[in-house]
């Protein structure tokens, strides 16, 4: 290596050591510096006394500086003091709280906090509170710091937590005198005083024991654990004798444990005071009159919390405890002379005998009258006699002392305090001129009970004699003492004929040794007895009774009796019978009813699967029977059920069973059928059986008809009556859809027909409520001129889940639910406003056509409501059209035709619609006041092709013409039939050629501008 290498290498090194040694001494030097800093900013808190003070680095978290004081005041080193060692001094809850705060410093947020922490003493574990006030303080270099300045304030906040539970204490005393004042019996005194101890006084347990038998028992107590103090009552007898419990009792002092950790008490003691958590005691003597009779402990989970001051306020609670205990048991004796005198069953009085007979002395038992002796004294005794007796006593008093009678005992009525009377018994005795005792005296018995008890006894007596039920009294023998007078009339015994036997006498022999056997073991166990008997009259003849028999014992020990009240029931009987056959049994026709019949249903099943038969249930509804009743009265329409049972009980078999469900409605119940289809057989029969004429009392013949379904069980099948029923009813239904005079075996389809016809009323009835009806609008054009002149009304129903349904599926399931009026009546209301807002709306007046259904025709109500409806929504009656079908005129051709003649007078129009498909018959239609003949769309169809349809057409506008009606066709659609209306002299059209029915907005659009005026 050459010189000059080695040269450079050791300048090198040289300045490299060099370096080394100016940085140490720049860092000892800073550290110099920062000692001084520290030096600066603690100098002033070093020897402060009754300050700890504390300098923490915010940087790296360490107590570069602690006092003395700060040393004394956590029990440790100050030089070893850190972070950690601090937290060991602080419980959970602290300790979190502490961190918090300082996780605020180290973040910059917190200037200055004021705190206080509740701590454990390291070197003795002694609890104190310090007082903390932390600022964060910067240097020149800009180091951040926390301050710490520290004050031990255990006895300060002792202070405080001493007044605070001398206050405590003295509400405690305030409660206990406000109990103690109201208190009147011991145990609820106790109780509630035990609450106060714990709730004001801030104590964990309290209780009151009594001494029993020379042992301690509690008698009252409240607690913050119940559980706890249960431990303590357990073990009270295995307490150590040195404990305060005990020492009270024995000594009969206070006795006091501020520490129940640290005794020399018996282990039991020891644990029994660790598991309820209890660190302090003291028990108090209560004594009662001077005589110790038991004491108040009263438990502490804090050590030394039974100071003197303390202790003095609880004596003297306990002296208030002793006082009231012997206060009571004072207002208890005086209570108990005081009931005794008022339970004496006798008042004494003493008056003067001149009148107004001042009273003299009143004894103060007087007051269960309601009134005062002091009160009552010198005003007259007259006072207490009720008006009703007064004027006899003053009588009775007057004899006494005219006539020298010195002693009367007499019953009269009393006037009470309160306004009522009350019957007494007095034994006045009178104290003559000689006597140095003169004037009058009465020892006064109360006797309203006995009295009341009296007349009961009298009007049992009456009772007894005036009953109609048999009374018989017998000994515990069942030997008879007395009967009544009833019992004579219904048995036909006289009382010596029975008086000293036994009911044996008028035995009927019906009952077996068992009933007799139940009613006297009834009579044993419950001393009551009630049921049907039956009983042999002196005459031998055999008589039902309702007998009830009770026992009654003498609650003095004396002879037993037996009291046995019975009543004749034969009638009852033949009503319950009658009843029974009239609720099974149809009060017109006397055949069996619905319920007989689902009976005998009931069993003809049970015996059809026992033997494999065929069962069939006809129902048959007869024709036209409403329309009679209606119009002939409920007298010919009983008259005909009856001819109609007579008829099918005559004509069926033997076997069979006929019933009447209601109505118009009859049952036949078929067995031992050879083939389920014999039941169609039979149905013919009685089809063309009730086809036949039917005459009538008044010389009135009758024709109706009937409709039948059938239900036949089939091999294997199983069916209830209930069902049977349901599915000849469904049948039933189709037979009538069938047309009159038919029959229809049940097949499934029509339980889910059924089904469906429930589904869709409960939708319509839902439709209704929830506004998915609408009014469409059908114009009505003159054929002359082509304008429109009106339009009919049609109802249209806008389901939310299957939209527009047919009118033709809800429309008739309207009129067999009874829907159809309350859906007629609102089309109406609805048309009528439309009409009105459309001729306010300037509009020429149109013609507006409303169905109307044959029950709203017989409804009573119907003018009426038309005639309201009108006036309300202001439409012209004259603009109104309603509209009939012949078969709604033919129910009740004199009825309707009233109807009709009273709608004209109002200037309402009336229309004939589907003429020619019904009845068409000009004789009708001359009795009714139509003023619109509608040809059916079935007739203008075939037009002008059809000559069937071409001849029909022609004769109803020629035969309305001839009336003087309006003629209309329905079903226009093509132009060609038009123009043949036309050629035919028809007035009026309506049909898909001009518009088929329309919302009313789009109906107007239909309107021309001339239309308006």
């Amino acid at each position: 290596m050459s010189d000059e290498l080695v040269v450079n290498l050791m300048s090198t090194l040289s300045m490299l050591l060099l370096t080394l040694i100016g940085c140490f001494q720049l860092r000892h030097q800073r550290q110099l510096v920062i000692d001084a800093r520290q030096d600066r900013l603690t100098r002033g808190c070093r020897d402060l006394p009754y300050i700890g003070v504390s300098l923490i680095d915010l940087q790296d978290d360490r107590w570069y500086w602690n006092n003395e004081t700060l040393g004394q005041f956590l029990g440790t080193d100050p030089q070893s003091l850190s972070w950690d060692v601090f937290m060991t001094t602080l419980c959970a809850q602290e300790r979190e709280r502490a961190e918090e705060i300082y996780r605020r410093f180290k973040s910059g947020d917190g200037g200055h906090v004021h705190t206080e922490h509740p701590i454990t003493r390291l070197n003795d574990g002694a609890n104190r509170w310090l007082e903390i006030d932390l600022h964060r303080v910067t240097d020149l270099d800009g180091q951040c710091y926390l301050l710490a300045m520290t004050h031990d304030i255990t006895e300060q906040r002792q202070a405080i937590i001493s007044l605070q539970r001398q206050r405590d204490l003295y509400e405690t005393l305030s409660q206990t005198n406000k109990i103690i004042v109201r208190s009147r019996d011991s145990q609820t005194m106790l109780d509630e005083i035990c609450a106060v101890a714990v709730k004001h006084a801030q104590l964990n347990h309290a209780w009151i024991g009594r001494i029993v038998d020379g042992k301690l028992r509690p008698v009252a107590c409240s607690s913050d654990d119940l559980p706890l103090l249960q431990k303590v009552f357990d073990g009270i007898d295995h307490l150590d004798e040195s404990s305060p419990t005990r020492s009270t009792l024995r000594e009969g002092r206070v006795s006091v444990c501020n520490d129940a950790g640290e005794n020399t008490w018996n282990p039991f003691t020891r644990e029994l005071a660790g598991s309820a958590k209890i660190a302090s005691i003291a028990a108090f003597p209560l004594r009662r009159d001077g005589v110790l009779v038991g004491n108040l402990t009263l438990y502490s989970n804090e050590p030394g919390f039974f100071d003197s001051l303390v202790l003095r306020t609880l004596a003297e609670i306990a002296g208030d405890i002793g006082y009231a205990l012997g206060n009571i048991k004072r207002q208890q004796r005086m209570e108990t002379g005081r009931q005794i005198i008022e339970s004496s069953p006798v008042v004494i009085l003493r008056w003067s005998a001149q009148t107004p007979h001042h009273l003299l002395f009143a004894s103060e038992n007087i007051q269960r009258w309601g009134y005062s002796a002091v009160d009552l004294h010198d005003t007259s005794v007259m006072q207490l006699v009720a008006k009703e007796d007064r004027q006899r006593v003053e009588a009775l008093i007057e004899r006494m002392v005219s006539g020298g009678r010195h002693l009367s005992q007499n019953r009269f009525r009393i006037l009470t305090g309160e306004g009522e009377t009350r019957w007494v018994e007095a034994q006045i005795v009178w104290h003559g001129p000689s006597d140095q005792a003169a004037g009058m005296e009465a020892v006064v018995r109360d006797v309203h009970a006995r009295k009341q008890h009296e007349d009961r006894l009298n009007l049992a007596a009456a009772v007894f004699r005036s009953t109609r039920e048999g009374v018989v009294i017998t000994d515990g023998q069942q030997r008879i003492l007395e009967v009544n007078p009833a019992f004579t009339a219904l048995l036909g015994y006289d009382p010596v004929e029975v008086v000293g036997k036994t009911p044996q006498l008028f035995s009927s022999g019906r009952h077996d040794p068992e009933f007799y056997k139940a009613m006297w073991q009834a009579l044993d166990q419950q001393g009551y007895w009630q049921g049907e008997i039956w009983n042999r009259r002196r005459d031998g003849q055999l008589i039902p009774e309702l007998l009830s028999i009770t026992r009654v014992d003498d609650p003095d020990g004396g002879e037993r009796r037996y009291v046995g009240v019975f009543a004749d029931i034969s009638e009852l009987k033949r009503s319950s019978e009658r009843i029974d056959y009239l609720a099974h049994t149809d009060a017109v026709t006397e055949l069996p009813n619905r319920t007989e019949l689902l009976t005998m249903l009931d069993q003809a099943l049970k015996i059809s699967r026992r033997h494999s038969s065929a069962v069939a249930l006809l129902i048959l509804d007869l024709d036209h029977f409403k329309d009679i009743n209606d119009s002939y009265g409920h007298g010919i329409g009983d008259e005909l059920l009856k001819q109609v049972a007579t008829r099918l009980r005559a004509h069926l078999r033997a076997s069979d069973s006929l019933a009447r469900l209601g109505g118009d409605e009859f049952a036949v119940l078929l067995t031992e059928l050879a083939r389920p289809l014999d039941a169609a057989d039979i149905a013919r029969e009685l089809i063309a059986l009730i086809s036949e004429p039917f005459r009538l009392s008044n010389g009135m013949e009758i024709q109706s008809g009937v409709s039948i379904g059938i239900s036949v069980t089939a091999d294997g099948d199983i069916v209830d009556t209930l069902e049977m029923l349901k599915q000849a009813d469904a049948a039933l239904y189709r037979a009538k859809s069938l047309g009159r005079g038919s029959f229809s075996f049940y097949v499934k389809e029509l339980s889910d027909r059924a089904t469906h016809r429930v589904e869709m009323e409960m939708r319509l009835r839902r439709a209704i409520e929830m506004g998915q009806l609408e009014v469409f609008y059908q114009p009505q054009v003159e054929i002359a001129s082509g304008r429109i002149i009106g339009a009919e009304a049609l109802l249209r129903w806008r389901d939310d889940e299957r939209g527009y349904i047919p009118p033709d599926q809800f429309i008739p399931l309207a009129e067999q639910s009874e829907l159809i009026v309350k859906l007629s009546n609102w089309v109406l209301e609805q048309v009528s406003r439309q009409g009105r807002l459309w001729l306010d709306q300037g509009y020429a007046p149109l013609r507006l056509a409303v169905n109307l259904s044959p029950n709203q025709l017989r409804n009573a109500e119907l003018i009426q409501h038309i005639d309201t409806t009108l006036q309300a929504t202001g439409f012209p009656a004259e603009q109104l059209e309603l509209e009939l079908t012949e078969g709604t005129l033919m129910h009740d051709p004199e009825q309707a035709a009233e109807r009709l003649n009273q709608l004209r007078k109002l200037g309402i129009s009336i229309s004939l619609d589907d003429f020619g498909t019904g009845y068409s018959s000009l004789a009708y239609l001359k009795r009714f006041p139509l003023s619109v003949l509608k040809i059916d769309k079935s007739f203008t169809r075939g037009l002008p092709q059809d000559l069937e349809d071409c001849a029909i057409s022609r004769t109803v506008v020629a035969m309305g013409h001839a009336l003087g009606m309006t003629v209309l066709a329905e079903g226009v659609e093509t132009q060609e039939q038009l123009e043949y209306l036309r050629d035919l002299g028809c007035d009026v059209y309506q049909g898909y050629l001009c518009s088929p029915a329309v919302p009313a907005k789009q109906f107007v659009e239909l309107l021309s501008p001339n239309d308006k005026r």
